[in-house]
Parts: C-alpha cells; structure tokens; sequence
C-alpha cells in the first residue's frame, strides 16, 4: 500500500490524504464502516474505491441514523445528510439558520458565537431527546456552529425524521425555538464599519 500523508486539520475535524477512501480507513484502523458516512468535498461518497487527490476534502463521521447533537466550529454541510437515504420514513424536514448579512444598523460581516460547549451540548441533548418523545420522532439532528460564522453561511442546522410530514415540521419549529430559548450561546455581530455588537 502506497504511503499516506494525513495531516490533522486544527478546529476543522478533516482529513487531507492521498488514496482510495477503502485504503484510508484502513489506515485509519476503521473495520466497521456501517453506521458512518464519508464524503469528499462536501459529497456523500457510497463507492469506497474513490480516489482523492491533491487538496481533495474528506470527511468521516457517524450517519444520521441514532441521531446527533453537537456544537462545532466547521463548516456546516447539510448535503451529506440530505443524501443518505432514508427509506423507512415519510418525512425528512430540514431547517438551516443563515447568518444574515443586512441588519437595521449596517451590513453584518460576519456573527461570533460563544458557548460553554459542555453545557450547550447537554441543552441540545436534552431538547433533541424531548423532541422525539413529544412529537414520536425516528429521529433529530441538531448542530449549532460557534466561533466566526460569516454572512451566508449556516449557523444552526435541525433534521427532523418523522413517519409523517406534520409531526417532522411542528417537531423542526419546536427544536429551533427551544435552542433559541434554552440554550446558552451567545452572539455578537461583527460590521463591515469595523462595529462590535454583543446581542
């Protein structure tokens, strides 16, 4: 097997490799590849003979099925969990929170956001957990992205997985309302003009 470059990537949890993605798990000592997604360049990847070159993306990470919660400072790429499949329900309901590059005082170059990750997380636990429960659920995902955010990009991405379409969109309101209640994460906008604003 040809040798590998594999470089850790500070903050973002991807790997930049030469190789087929079957020989990099490999490498990685990963055996059991059911239950995990990878993909390259922000697209889900099913044949594991794909090869990677030069400064391709690869990220691997557990599928949505079994659900998740996390606070993360990447890029948010909701495509991967679009793309999975999910044929043993009716519904899959998304929801994507943009930072917004106009508000009433100037154009917004990018939001800061700060959290206690350990107490965000168990918030998010907690929510994702009564959201299945109260709204009969297959399952949720909720991610919310901290650090520097600019504008366009996502900030919170919810998943609702429901047998049927009413329960996954009450239960995607719900979630989305309960962050912005319930969770302690803070925010502060950053103007083109140089402007700081805690919010």
């Amino acid at each position: 097997m040809e040798d590998f470059l594999i470089f850790w990537d500070s903050g973002k949890r991807d790997w930049y490799f030469d190789g087929s993605l079957k020989e990099l798990l490999e490498r990685l000592g990963v055996r059991e590849i059911d239950g995990i997604n990878v993909a390259v360049n922000h697209e889900l990847k099913r044949d594991l003979s794909t090869r990677v070159h030069g400064e391709d993306l690869v990220a691997i990470f557990p599928s949505f099925s079994g659900g998740s919660v996390g606070i993360v400072r990447e890029r948010i790429s909701p495509e991967p969990f679009l793309e999975a499949g999910y044929s043993d329900v009716g519904a899959l309901v998304a929801f994507l929170g943009i930072v917004r590059g106009e508000s009433d005082d100037g154009h917004i170059d990018k939001i800061f956001y700060d959290c206690y990750p350990e107490i965000a997380e168990k918030e998010l636990i907690r929510i994702r957990e009564e959201a299945i429960r109260k709204f009969g659920l297959r399952d949720a995902l909720i991610l919310h992205r901290v650090g520097d955010v600019p504008a366009g990009d996502i900030s919170l991405f919810v998943l609702t997985k429901s047998t049927h379409r009413k329960e996954a969109f009450e239960a995607a309101k719900w979630i989305v309302d309960e962050v912005k209640r319930s969770v302690a994460i803070w925010k502060k906008e950053v103007f083109s003009d140089g402007r700081e604003r805690w919010v």
